[in-house]
């Protein structure tokens, strides 16, 4: 947006930098209306402050979840990498699009011809180790291919394409101003291929429309992606090439290919990272062995024949023998038998005991199984304090589920043949409800291009329009669209969900921590095979009870023990490596999981000793497949690929560098920690689900190419000159809708939406409201 103080009726931002221009400039530009520039307002020091922010930064950003490597080696065939030239126009066939891909017009293509001069290796990202730009042979058959980034509002922005073995990088031919920070960046997409979810082709060149056609990249992340690719003729395979080379690399199981993972190399001066757990130390320190001997390290599944997805080293009553064992695991599901995952002791050294494993093989028939009956009765015997005199088994499901279990052979304990024992169904969904919630979260995340199209006129409309007269035009349509955007979004949080399902898994586990801790009744959860809803609770609750698990160590062990060792299937639940986007096993679990940590974290900041960038940087490095700690399913899986000798550990990066995860004003609490579930408590977690709603700034886009001033062109002469590693790869943090007045409405119904800017800010005070002001949640007490 382009906007001059020709008028003294029309305010002026005071932060916007804007050229001077006159009516026979004016006048000119309309005879150069398919010529698009850029403002480029930073200056030499400038540029050197973002080199400095790109040094402090240099290995890894908890958004990105990469880390360059220390090693500055290029590849010897950099000079020789064909670049994908780009053109504000293009000729050939167009496309008939996808009906959710927005239409391009080569009009709206934002280039300047400084970008033509600029050499092919400058858009090289800085390779991590390991990491490899794809060989120049197999672009080949790839000529004279345009490349154009398609923004949320339907602009395109020119640019240059890198693939690597490792990421997709995209940069702008030139700079964009912005003006919240007071600098100049280029728009940078740098894209780790192991966040790709599906690749489409939309468009083809049997269409009559002169529009471009391209590939649109669904990420696991939520984000979404479009590259226009305009071809000379049906001869041209740009697109075929790129998108092969795609699904290649970003779906290397599908392709016969190994994960990224081992081919990273990097050295981290913390290289303990695949030894922070060890399964006989941890439960040494929780007291088996050394506070009681009512409980035994037993080696049945060393080989992983007792079960394929449980650890190798298992703890179960010592009067209890291994062939028991096995006869009780053809009763469970998948062989997932009651095993210990924690014990608490009081000052008597009687303990109570936190167990898991999978449902039973009841059936439709409802069949027993005295040895699985006894065997929970034997653990039962063993507390000794039990003011309820129960044992209390917690099923994740909702009661209707686990009866419908029963028609594939599954189901769920008897009261009647389970003596001492006491059902509780926890009412928490499956993995599919839990996906599909998901989904309307990151739909909620990223502006709707065709509300956004119809409400906004494009900022390369015809330069015939008058500067205030063009100016309250586009201010008009954005407020539409930022009214449209707030009116709706509390009303989009409550149909998605998500905040109610958190609040079902916070539920369940207080539900355990309150009969561990204030009844001293022992607890045995379990969902339907117990890796997904069993993990999150048992793990929440140990990080409610047990101050080490609240350390940056200490959760890095809980995730080893609860989730990976105990089988998670990480690789099937992300879809690591897989093109079969439709595959129904797919759901965050995980992230659901550190969501509820989160939500523990914004209502007791202090007692936690990571901060929010340790949870991000977990998350985001689950997907990219960079590091080894989350492949594959299990640890028989992980043994099978090497995966400890041949992969770098997400925590040697980590402790590698334990100041930029810790939380500065942690205090050692030794009591337990619990948190209010009204969902007057609960909050979107923004500074992850939002992060990529971000758009550049208007005001950077400049639509009258005969009015830059000398110093500008100074400006241009020395943005050529500088190496793209100068300069941070940012975009601008200006979100799409009134955020102000989104932070008011969820003020007003006492729930908080977090900035990323304060990760440990509280709560905002509830205010007055109407109910015809917005959509009231209903809060409701935890039990």
């Amino acid at each position: 947006m382009n906007q001059n103080d020709m008028n003294d009726d029309v305010p002026k931002a005071p932060t916007r930098t804007h050229l001077k221009t006159n009516l026979n400039n004016r006048i000119n530009a309309q005879n150069l209306q398919q010529t698009k520039v850029l403002t480029i307002t930073s200056d030499k020091s400038s540029l050197e402050n973002a080199a400095d922010m790109a040094a402090k930064k240099a290995l890894g950003t908890a958004k990105l979840g990469s880390i360059p490597s220390l090693n500055t080696h290029q590849n010897s065939d950099l000079d020789q990498f064909r670049n994908l030239s780009i053109s504000s126009t293009g000729s050939g066939d167009a496309h008939k699009e996808a009906e959710h891909a927005p239409i391009l017009q080569p009009s709206q293509i934002i280039t300047s011809s400084v970008s033509k001069t600029k050499q092919s290796a400058n858009i090289i990202p800085k390779l991590i180790e390991g990491e490899k730009i794809i060989s120049t042979c197999e672009f080949s058959n790839v000529t004279s291919t345009d490349i154009v980034f398609v923004l949320p509002d339907n602009r395109g922005v020119s640019g240059k394409l890198c693939l690597t073995n490792f990421r997709l990088y995209f940069r702008s031919d030139e700079y964009f101003n912005n003006v919240l920070r007071g600098t100049s960046h280029y728009l940078v997409i740098d894209l780790p291929l192991g966040l790709v979810h599906r690749i489409e082709k939309i468009g083809h060149l049997s269409s009559k429309q002169n529009n471009f056609y391209g590939i649109f990249i669904y990420c696991k992340n939520g984000r979404k992606l479009i590259f226009a690719i305009s071809a000379r003729n049906k001869q041209d395979k740009s697109r075929k090439v790129i998108y092969d080379l795609l699904h290649k690399y970003a779906f290397p199981l599908s392709n016969n290919l190994n994960f990224f993972a081992f081919c990273y190399k990097q050295r981290f001066p913390d290289e303990t990272g695949w030894f922070v757990y060890d399964c006989k130390k941890e439960y040494e320190r929780i007291g088996i062995t050394t506070k009681t001997s009512d409980w035994r390290f037993s080696s049945v599944n060393q080989d992983f024949k007792l079960c394929d997805t449980y650890p190798k080293l298992l703890i179960v009553p010592a009067c209890v023998k291994d062939e028991e064992l096995k006869q009780i695991a053809e009763f469970r599901s998948k062989h997932r038998i009651p095993v210990l995952s924690w014990l608490k002791f009081d000052n008597r050294k009687n303990h109570v005991a936190l167990l898991r494993s999978s449902q039973p093989l009841c059936g439709i028939t409802q069949k027993r199984s005295e040895r699985d009956e006894n065997y929970l009765f034997k653990i039962f015997k063993l507390n000794t304090i039990n003011s309820l005199d129960k044992l209390y088994i917690m099923d994740a499901r909702p009661v209707v589920n686990a009866y419908a279990n029963r028609t594939t052979g599954g189901g769920h304990e008897s009261e009647d043949n389970y003596k001492d024992c006491e059902i509780n169904f926890l009412n928490i969904h499956n993995i599919h409800v839990m996906r599909e919630s998901l989904r309307k979260i990151f739909d909620m995340s990223l502006p709707s291009v065709n509300q956004y199209v119809s409400n906004q006129p494009s900022i390369l409309s015809s330069n015939t329009l008058s500067s205030n007269a063009s100016g309250q035009a586009q201010s008009q349509a954005s407020s539409r669209l930022e009214t449209d955007e707030d009116k709706n979004f509390l009303l989009n949080l409550e149909n998605s969900k998500w905040l109610n399902h958190i609040r079902s898994v916070l539920n369940g586990a207080l539900k355990v921590v309150k009969y561990i801790n204030s009844y001293s009744s022992s607890v045995l959860v379990h969902c339907s095979d117990g890796w997904d809803r069993t993990a999150q609770l048992t793990s929440l609750s140990m990080l409610m009870m047990d101050k080490y698990y609240r350390t940056l160590r200490g959760f890095e062990v809980l995730i080893e023990k609860e989730w990976l060792s105990f089988g998670h299937r990480f690789g099937v639940r992300m879809g690591h490596g897989s093109s079969d986007h439709t595959n129904q096993d797919r759901s965050p679990i995980f992230l659901q999981f550190i969501d509820c940590v989160w939500q523990l974290m914004q209502q007791n900041s202090k007692v936690f000793e990571f901060n929010e960038k340790f949870l991000i940087t977990i998350v985001n490095n689950m997907y990219t497949c960079q590091f080894g700690t989350f492949l594959h399913n299990n640890e028989s899986e992980r043994d099978k690929y090497d995966v400890r000798n041949k992969t770098v550990s997400l925590w040697s990066y980590i402790n590698s560098y334990k100041n930029e995860f810790k939380n500065s004003s942690y205090i050692e609490f030794d009591g337990v920690v619990e948190c209010s579930t009204s969902m007057s408590s609960l909050q979107l977690w923004t500074a992850y689900y939002f992060q990529y709603k971000e758009v550049i700034d208007d005001s950077s886009l400049v639509d009258l190419p005969n009015e830059l001033s000398e110093s500008q062109k100074q400006a241009n002469s020395q943005v050529k000159m500088t190496n793209y590693n100068m300069n941070t790869p940012i975009l601008s943090s200006k979100l799409f809708g009134n955020q102000s007045f989104l932070h008011q409405m969820v003020s007003q119904m006492k729930a908080t939406v977090r900035s990323y800017n304060s990760p440990q800010s509280g709560a905002v005070q509830p205010g007055m409201v109407q109910d015809s002001e917005l959509i009231r949640y209903k809060a409701e007490s935890a039990d």
